[in-house]
């Protein structure tokens, strides 16, 4: 299997990466930096931009399946998830592909909002406002694409060890419950739904508590 890999330098990416390398699959990783990752003869590793049309078709062109895990915006680029987005559609239609592309945003996003804490709501309408106003952009780009997409919105994320015992919703509910969940643990559902994609066009929320 060809796993594509946008955002791999650090974090959940990279941990993706490591992962799926361990199973023995074809890896493609896409990132401004490329110093973190291993190395590895079943890695092919692109330096470039994920909001670039033109390293997102090479890094996609052979995958059968992508996961996106791009990092945090900031200030010098506040659209990174939906320049990301626009990215990834225009290759996806140049390229004429059907793959699955399973992208992290954030339990917060879109109409999750609505479903955190009041604590947890007032942080990211105030210090993370931009950052999940942009994620909320990112998630309805593929939405309202004709990419076979699924969003996943893990919780609290914390550099704990694999567990997987996480649990999966794929729906909203009121009274849900989404807290911590390990970086690692968030890379084995990915890689898993890369695998057998069971929840494409879902938002599916990733926690160890319900």
């Amino acid at each position: 299997m060809n796993i594509t890999v946008i955002g791999a330098s650090s974090g959940i990416g990279l941990l993706v990466v490591k992962q799926a390398l361990d199973k023995g699959y074809q890896v493609t990783t896409l990132s401004r930096r490329t110093q973190s990752l291993p190395a590895h003869a079943a890695l092919s590793a692109i330096s470039g931009s994920a909001t670039s049309v033109t390293y997102v078709k090479r890094a996609i062109s052979k995958a059968d399946a992508v996961i996106v895990t791009i990092g945090k915006s900031s200030d010098k680029q506040p659209s990174l998830f939906s320049d990301t987005g626009r990215a990834l559609i225009a290759a996806a239609t140049e390229l004429h592909t059907r793959v699955p592309f399973l992208a992290i945003t954030g339990f917060g996003a879109g109409e999750s909002h609505s479903y955190n804490p009041l604590w947890v709501k007032l942080v990211m309408n105030t210090i993370l406002k931009k950052e999940y106003e942009d994620k909320t952009r990112f998630e309805k780009m593929l939405a309202d694409s004709s990419l076979r997409w699924e969003i996943v919105r893990p919780g609290l994320l914390t550099n704990h060890s694999w567990t997987g015992q996480y649990q999966v919703v794929p729906e909203l509910y009121k009274g849900m419950k989404v807290s911590r969940i390990s970086r690692a643990d968030v890379a084995d559902f990915l890689l898993r739904q890369a695998e057998n994609p069971t929840l494409l066009h879902k938002y599916v929320a990733l926690t160890y508590s319900r």
